[in-house]
């Protein structure tokens, strides 16, 4: 006769595992005066096979899942069952308070702070972001303003922040090409400037040798006044807020953020993917925020919530699959695609081409659906925040998901 056990809400379960180890739990009595505690949750497991959260559990964790419930790590004298296989497993303690812990991440993405970030470097007071135009009265170009302002975020969120000076050139405008298309290279005689890449992380504890890199172009284009909001200060407010959703977050792994540039020539993540190989930095995944949540005219109307990771190399055919994973695993509601590139593009591409195979780029629509490309109607009113920070939850779960792959193999 099946046994009856302690149903647990399908959105708050883990949230209460804390809880239960506090209260009795019908399949397997109270433990003494601590309550439930991951014996009685896994032989739930064994009592309940068809019961529906459990099969939500094996959905989400799939073999992982399976692989740790079988893991013979029975104590001396104790039977068989899941229980007592599974009581006092660091695995299986450390699966779920990881879950619990990126669902907690995932649920502080504000889009409010998004929104209030994206209007800042977009339109009031910084309408573009580019190193050939300087406000009339100010004394630095907006590109730099632009740089001071997302520093002085990070920096209040206790990170500390490098810049790398790479040198660079803006776009020509050719007026014979299509609107979305009119840059043009650069002439030699044409002025050069320095323009920064900003770097903060959060080094690891365990493994800093393994690095997390998310990125995003933080320029707007340098041939057209453009505002640039869905291309790209949409990506980079989605970074910024995953570094403040992070900042207290302890990682076993580091994690990297960049702040490039590629509406000028060349691109600096050239430079940042060229320097870190040359440093042996050991980047484990990059993830490349770039025009998150934009898309048709007709999807928009339509109110769909999109989500397109690209991919290049195998390597990156695994983040693109573990973005699709966490999208379902943690309820998000994207409409998530992957697409395979014909070869590498976009600043992810810099860090292929660098010797760097697992790097990827979150776009809302492929082909690329915004209406107001590279002109002057790309303004932040016109951007999905909603969707931008789905994408950002989606893209911190994955990120949390890798890292604590560094947690389950920490040394004791």
């Amino acid at each position: 006769m099946k046994r009856a056990v302690t149903h647990i809400n399908n959105d708050t379960w883990m949230e209460q595992y804390n809880d239960w180890r506090y209260t009795s739990c019908p399949a397997s009595g109270r433990v003494g005066q601590t309550g439930v505690t991951m014996a009685a949750l896994v032989n739930s497991v064994r009592l309940n096979a068809e019961d529906e959260h459990v099969r939500i559990l094996r959905k989400a964790w799939g073999t992982k899942f399976e692989r740790l419930l079988t893991a013979p790590r029975a104590r001396p004298g104790l039977g068989k069952t899941y229980s007592q296989i599974m009581y006092g497993s660091p695995e299986v303690v450390s699966l779920f308070a990881s879950d619990t812990h990126i669902r907690r991440l995932i649920s502080d993405v504000d889009p409010n702070r998004i929104s209030k970030h994206l209007f800042h470097l977009a339109k009031d007071p910084l309408p573009y972001r580019k190193l050939n135009l300087t406000l009339p009265g100010h004394k630095k170009n907006t590109l730099y303003e632009a740089d001071d302002y997302l520093a002085s975020q990070l920096e209040a969120w206790g990170y500390r922040v490098e810049r790398e000076g790479v040198q660079v050139q803006a776009f020509r405008r050719d007026t014979s090409k299509p609107k979305h298309a009119q840059y043009s290279p650069p002439k030699p005689e044409d002025p050069w400037y320095t323009a920064y890449n900003l770097y903060a992380e959060k080094k690891g504890r365990s493994h800093p040798e393994k690095i997390i890199l998310v990125l995003a172009h933080k320029d707007s284009q340098s041939w057209i006044d453009s505002p640039g909001a869905n291309d790209n200060a949409i990506g980079t407010v989605g970074v910024l807020e995953m570094a403040r959703v992070l900042a207290e977050y302890t990682s076993e792994g580091t994690i990297r953020f960049l702040f490039c540039n590629e509406e000028h020539r060349p691109w600096t993540s050239k430079t940042a993917a060229q320097k870190a190989k040359a440093r042996g930095d050991d980047l484990v995944a990059v993830f490349n925020m770039d025009g998150i949540g934009v898309k048709t005219a007709e999807d928009t109307a339509a109110g769909k919530k999109t989500n397109v990771t690209a991919y290049t190399e195998p390597e990156g055919k695994r983040l693109a699959e573990l973005m699709a994973e966490v999208n379902a695993r943690y309820s998000i509601g994207l409409e998530q695609r992957t697409v395979k590139r014909s070869q590498p593009g976009d600043d992810d591409g810099s860090f292929v081409q660098a010797g760097y195979p697992a790097a990827v780029i979150n776009i809302g629509s492929w082909p690329y659906g915004d209406p107001n490309y590279h002109a002057e109607g790309d303004t932040p009113e016109t951007c999905d925040v909603e969707n931008a920070a789905m994408t950002v939850q989606a893209t911190l779960a994955a990120i949390v998901t890798i890292d604590g792959d560094f947690r389950s193999a920490r040394p004791d």
